[in-house]
């Protein structure tokens, strides 16, 4: 073999063992978090228990590995073992791939960044989600303003804010989502729990 494809085989391996080594650290930060359920409604930033105690670590953890993935890299799930999936925005748009990330999800084995979180809701809707979200069972409940509450909760300790399109970070013990520019929003949990999945509010 010509030394310049040795070189690039080498080159490619190592950059395989590099990806496979930050994603099972992103395996291991997202068993700290797991989705409890909730008897009645509250404000995202308001809930108390297992909500609270861990968004901070998932916000952490959120920022860190935005920072390491590559700009192509968009998702991560953990099968096949041992390197797991790696998914762009194009392995996205196939419903298969979304249904497999949402189970994952569901047994925090999986990982979506902002990119992905983004290209979910422009590609899919909040109905086409719903759909996906149906068949995988990771954030289904009756109450579809509580399913919108939890969709964008997620997104938002992703880095993407869908209610307004932007990107940056969420603090969910304050509830203030500041974007990339600088600017800080709070979060209205109340308008988003009235929200249906036609495009409706509940008055």
């Amino acid at each position: 073999m010509p030394a310049l494809c040795r070189f690039r085989t080498l080159k490619f391996a190592f950059f395989q063992d590099f990806c496979t080594v930050g994603l099972l650290l992103v395996y291991a930060t997202l068993k700290l978090f797991r989705l409890p359920e909730q008897s009645a409604w509250k404000p995202m930033n308001q809930r108390s228990g297992k909500w609270k105690k861990n968004a901070g670590a998932y916000q952490k953890f959120c920022i860190h590995v935005r920072e390491k993935m590559e700009k192509e890299i968009v998702a991560w799930r953990k099968h096949p073992e041992p390197k797991g999936t790696i998914y762009s925005a194009g392995d996205l748009s196939r419903k298969e791939a979304v249904v497999a990330l949402f189970v994952g999800s569901k047994a925090s084995e999986a990982y979506i960044n902002a990119d992905g979180w983004q290209f979910l809701f422009e590609y899919y809707g909040i109905g086409g989600l719903h759909e996906i979200d149906t068949i995988s069972g990771w954030l289904v409940v009756d109450d579809e303003g509580e399913w919108i509450s939890r969709l964008v909760y997620f997104s938002l300790l992703a880095g993407y804010n869908p209610i307004d399109g932007e990107k940056g970070d969420y603090d969910p013990d304050s509830g203030k989502f500041i974007s990339l520019e600088g600017f800080v929003k709070m979060i209205d949990w109340d308008a988003i729990h009235q929200m249906r999945l036609d495009g409706s509010s509940e008055d």
